[in-house]
């Protein structure tokens, strides 16, 4: 009876302390089937902690946080119940587990996120198991972590449905990055044609989120980038980097300036986030743990103020705070699945993408919505512009009128005093004219007779010129042909010959230099009169031309005389003819006195 029941026990205990296994077994949960032994000093060896009691474990799952300072050694035992030999895979399903070490009775191999070399199978640390027909063996694992979260969870797999589960995996984290990327794209073209920051800080926080996926869901492990293997080693700091430009960009879409004692909390947060980041980097990431911890308070800080927005109406804290909310279920059922609580994973494995992605997506409907109010509001402001601009045009229109009346008034009365003006001195000139004519009848000489004729045709030249202006309605400039004809029909009227006068008048003149050119012609043409035409010159002719070449004025007389000799070049009119010329006009003359009389005068008009 005795042998019986001592029978029947060891067979109770070998079934408890085995798991049994054959070629069909296709997956098999390990830890729970397993033993543990935590090692506070992380330095046992194999054979000393042979030596120890290890605990049963009821657990799929053991999560320990961040970086704890302790080692967790699980045990177990495999037993072959075919008769064939068997191979599975053993697979530790914690991506960044930083240290694992697997004994496999006298061979031990080391794993973990510190110790990648070249690309592996799978997407988490993996170890091929082989038994022979009947086997049983027993198996060590010790892992521990250093920087990064620490769980345990083992699974045994069947190779074939192994690489069929991770191939699926991977293609759909594929699928799930390629989708924000596409954001990351669009978000990024909509910055660079809009200039909002809060399009490069969505854009910058994905971006840092998609670097952390790619670690924590073991794509670094499989593909093994070694450009990355310096940052893999600290890239726990990118959660921080993250949730800081995060808070940069909550600042700037929900404008948390409006709010301005939470926006300076806000504000002294991010900066002091930034510079535990710094010190991080400085101080070999001693400190990365308090860092950690310093960034979910943030979080918690950033949830109040999207909620704090979602109570004050605020438009643009809708979206995100039903991003965050999903952000938080999905971290959430994460969590009770790391804890063992309830296995969330097993039925739906991403849910953390999930989260993340819907999260993403409703941040860029809130950005797209922002464009949206932005439009809006351009309309409203163009609108409200136009009516303005109505109301300014008419007003402008009224005002303008009013002025136009106003300057019409003063230009009239101006015109009407320039007018009496020309008048008044033109008659003045007239009077003096007639005085001079009083006074010579009674002169004698004939000599101081032509002085007395020469003084009132150069007064009589600028008379004209008066009497021209008040008569005619534009006072800037004179019409030539009309002021020489005046000029000349005088002189003609006092010598009493017979010239033909050609005119080639191609400009009209500003007053001031018209009364030089009048002085001037006036003496070309008394001299005409007076010297050029003798007995000898049966057809007297005199041409007067006057043009403008690029802004400079060429007036020309000439006449069919007999000229003039040098001595006559030192006359009273040639000297004020030269004196008009240089002095007044600021131009040059030119007078050839052979073969007649040839004078040309240049100019630049004002």
């Amino acid at each position: 009876m005795f042998r019986v029941v001592s029978i029947f026990f060891l067979c109770f205990i070998s079934s408890y302390a085995s798991i049994d296994i054959d070629e069909d077994t296709k997956y098999i949960e390990i830890l729970s089937h397993s033993t543990i032994y935590i090692d506070k000093t992380k330095s046992l060896n194999l054979e000393e902690v042979k030596q120890k009691e290890f605990k049963e474990n009821d657990k799929e799952t053991l999560a320990y946080g961040f970086a704890p300072d302790f080692a967790v050694w699980v045990k177990f035992t495999l037993q072959n119940t075919s008769d064939k030999p068997i191979e599975k895979i053993l697979l530790y399903e914690h991506e960044i587990t930083t240290d694992i070490v697997f004994y496999d009775g006298e061979r031990k191999e080391i794993k973990g996120f510190y110790h990648i070399s070249g690309r592996n199978s799978f997407l988490t640390p993996s170890f091929e198991i082989s038994l022979a027909s009947k086997e049983i063996k027993t198996y060590y694992i010790k892992a521990y972590s250093i920087k990064n979260f620490f769980a345990v969870k083992l699974n045994l797999w069947d190779k074939e449905t192994l690489y069929i589960k991770q191939n699926n995996r991977q293609f759909i984290l594929a699928l799930f990055l390629g989708a924000l990327g596409l954001l990351v794209i669009y978000n990024l073209f909509i910055f660079l044609s809009t200039k909002d920051r809060s399009y490069l800080l969505y854009v910058l926080y994905i971006s840092l989120v998609m670097v952390i996926l790619f670690f924590y869901r073991g794509l670094y492990y499989k593909y093994n980038i070694s450009i990355l293997e310096d940052f893999a080693k600290n890239y726990s700091i990118t959660f921080p980097i993250s949730i800081m430009v995060l808070a940069l960009f909550i600042r700037s879409f929900l404008n948390t300036k409006q709010y301005p004692k939470i926006d300076k909390i806000l504000y002294l947060y991010i900066i002091s986030l930034a510079l535990l980041i710094v010190v991080n980097f400085i101080s070999d990431f001693t400190i990365l743990g308090f860092t950690k911890n310093y960034t979910f308070l943030l979080i918690l800080f950033l949830f109040s103020i999207i909620t704090y927005s979602v109570y004050k109406k605020n438009r643009q804290a809708y979206l995100i705070f039903a991003g965050w909310l999903t952000m938080f279920v999905s971290v959430s059922l994460l969590y009770i699945s790391i804890q063992g609580i309830f296995s969330v994973t097993d039925y739906f494995p991403y849910v953390i993408e999930s989260g993340i992605f819907i999260e993403a997506v409703l941040f860029s409907f809130a950005l797209a919505d922002r464009i949206k109010v932005f439009q809006r509001d351009k309309e409203k402001a163009n609108a409200e512009l136009l009516i303005q601009k109505k109301y300014e045009e008419q007003r402008l229109k009224k005002e303008v009128r009013e002025k136009t009346k106003e300057l019409t008034l003063a230009l009239d009365e101006k015109e009407l005093l320039l007018r009496e003006l020309h008048h008044r001195v033109k008659n003045n000139m007239q009077m003096v004219i007639s005085i001079l004519r009083l006074q010579s009848r009674n002169i004698k000489d004939k000599q101081l007779k032509n002085i007395f004729e020469e003084a009132q045709n150069r007064i009589n030249a600028m008379s004209q010129l008066h009497e021209i202006f008040y008569s005619q309605e534009e006072f800037s400039h004179i019409n030539s042909l009309e002021y020489f004809s005046f000029l000349i029909q005088e002189i003609q009227n006092s010598y009493k010959k017979e010239v033909q006068i050609n005119y080639d008048l191609q400009c009209m003149l500003q007053m001031e230099d018209a009364l030089y050119c009048g002085l001037i012609l006036n003496e070309l043409i008394t001299n005409a009169y007076k010297y050029a035409f003798n007995e000898e010159i049966k057809d007297p002719i005199i041409d007067i031309s006057l043009e403008n070449k690029d802004g400079k004025y060429i007036l020309k007389v000439e006449d069919n005389g007999v000229g003039y000799k040098d001595e006559k070049t030192g006359t009273l009119g040639l000297s004020l003819i030269k004196g008009l010329a240089t002095q007044q006009l600021k131009g040059s003359i030119d007078i050839d006195g052979n073969n007649g009389v040839k004078a040309e005068i240049v100019w630049r008009g004002k």
